[in-house]
Formats: C-alpha cells, sequence, structure tokens
C-alpha cells in the first residue's frame, strides 16, 4: 500500500518516519492547491530533518516532478477540491464538458499523488474532501490513519 490518508497535525511525525529510515537523502516533496498551503514550518522542518531533501511546491507546479516521497497538504473541503474557482483566461479557454464533479480539481489530485516514487501521503482535517472519504470508503489499497 502506498497511499496514506492522515490527520494534517501529523506532518511532522510523517516527516520523522522517513528521516529514521533515510537512506541517500530522499526527497520529500510537499504539496498544497495554492502557495498558501505552504506549511510555516518548512523552513524549521528543513533544518530539523537535513537527512531529507524537503521542498513545498503547488500541485500545478509539480507537474512532471518526481520525489521520493510526496506529503500533500490541507486535503479538505474547500480547499482541494477548491469550492471557489478563480477565473484564469487558460481555464476559459480550456473549459471542459466533463459530467464528473470537479472534473479538474480532481485531475489536480492525480497529479499530485503520482509525483510520489514510493508512498504518497494524504493529509487532511476531520473527514477530509470527498476526495479523501472516496479513497477511504471505496476499495482501494489506502492506509487510513487516525
Amino acid at each position: 500500500k502506498a497511499v496514506v490518508t492522515a490527520p494534517s497535525s501529523s506532518v511532522e511525525k510523517i516527516l520523522e518516519g522517513i528521516a529514521k529510515s533515510a537512506k541517500n537523502r530522499p526527497s520529500v516533496l510537499l504539496l498544497g492547491r495554492n502557495h498558501y498551503h505552504s506549511p510555516a514550518l518548512l523552513m524549521d522542518w528543513k533544518k530539523q530533518f537535513t537527512e531529507l531533501d524537503i521542498q513545498f511546491m503547488t500541485c500545478h507546479g509539480s507537474k512532471g516532478k518526481e520525489a521520493d516521497f510526496v506529503i500533500i497538504l490541507c486535503v479538505d473541503e474547500g480547499q482541494l477540491p477548491a469550492k471557489k474557482k478563480q477565473l484564469h483566461l487558460d481555464g476559459a479557454l480550456s473549459q471542459s464538458d466533463d459530467l464528473f464533479p470537479y472534473a479538474e480539481e480532481r485531475r489536480l489530485f492525480y497529479v499530485a499523488m503520482t509525483r510520489a516514487r514510493h508512498k504518497v501521503w494524504i493529509t487532511h482535517s476531520g473527514d477530509g474532501s470527498g476526495f479523501v472519504q472516496e479513497l477511504n470508503s471505496g476499495d482501494w489499497p489506502v492506509i487510513r490513519k487516525k
């Protein structure tokens, strides 16, 4: 099982676990839906976990990137998927006829999940967004941490 759903409060514990088994300075990518999801403790974690190569970027910015481990931050209702869609020119030009709810946000979430070479953690508050609930309630090989 390479996908874990976990509380947002466990990010530091996740980093500790990766650091304990670290070999050859593994890369850890912290991904947020937007730049404001960048953790306030990012610089502290970089200093604390020197055996890890920790970076933050947006899910969109991670397209084409890879890391040994990925932690997707704040997969909560209204955050990922974003409830309020900002209108951008590229969005207007590439609007889709998808009938699936939040289809573009779902694709972005998929991009974030597939950046990990080994394991991905999806962090959330409470029950998380519909994406987390779907992963946890389906017949998916997902580890659920409380």
